[in-house]
C-alpha cells in the first residue's frame, strides 16, 4: 500500500533483539498487547498511545472517565481523546490531548455544556494525571467509526485540526 521495501520489511518481518537467527519473525500489526496465563489480550493500538512526560496513556481510560462522569448527557462508546500535537512553553514541551464526545439527543443548553466540559476536565486531571486542552462535544452520530463500531481516533483527530468536526461546543 505505497510502502517502501524497507517499511514492509520493519512491518511484516520484525525481530525482537534475541529472536534466535532461525526465526521468519513477525508481523508488527500496531496493536499494543500482553500476556497473562499463556492467553493473548489485545488492549488498544500503538498509534492511539498518548505519551505525556514519559507515561503511556491510553485513550479509552481517558474516554471511559469522561462517558462515566457524562452519561446523562453523552453517547456511551462515542468518544475520542487523541493528542493534537506538542506545544512548547517556559516547562518545556508537552503534548495537547483533546476529548471529542457525542452529545446524546437533545443537546443540553450551552451553559449545560460548560458545566459538563469543566467537570470532565477536573476529573480527567485527578484520574489520569492529565490536563485537556481541549474538549468538544459534538452532534449526535459524528464521531468518524469504522464499519465495525470501532473509533477511529486518527480520523477525529484529523478532522479536528482540519475544523471539520460538527461542534456544539468547544471548551479550550
Amino acid at each position: 500500500y505505497g510502502k517502501s521495501d524497507v517499511e514492509n520489511k520493519d512491518d511484516f518481518h520484525a525481530f525482537l533483539e534475541y529472536t534466535p537467527v532461525k526465526s521468519d519473525g513477525y508481523l508488527r500489526s500496531g496493536d499494543l498487547g500482553f500476556m497473562h496465563e499463556g492467553q493473548l489480550y489485545i488492549c488498544g493500538r500503538i498509534k492511539d498511545l498518548i505519551i505525556i512526560g514519559g507515561k503511556n496513556h491510553y485513550p479509552q481510560d481517558i474516554e471511559a472517565t469522561a462517558e462515566d462522569l457524562a452519561s446523562e448527557h453523552v453517547r456511551p462508546g462515542c468518544s475520542a481523546a487523541f493528542s493534537s500535537g506538542s506545544t512548547s512553553d517556559a516547562m518545556g514541551d508537552y503534548e495537547e490531548i483533546v476529548l471529542a464526545m457525542e452529545l446524546k439527543m437533545p443537546h443540553p443548553t450551552v451553559k449545560k455544556c460548560e458545566v459538563i466540559a469543566d467537570s470532565i476536565r477536573t476529573e480527567i486531571l485527578k484520574v489520569h494525571g492529565v490536563s485537556l486542552s481541549c474538549i468538544i462535544l459534538v452532534k449526535h452520530k459524528t464521531i468518524p467509526k469504522t464499519t465495525s463500531g470501532k473509533i477511529q481516533r486518527s480520523k477525529t483527530q484529523r478532522e479536528f485540526l482540519g475544523r471539520q468536526l460538527q461542534e456544539i461546543f468547544r471548551k479550550e
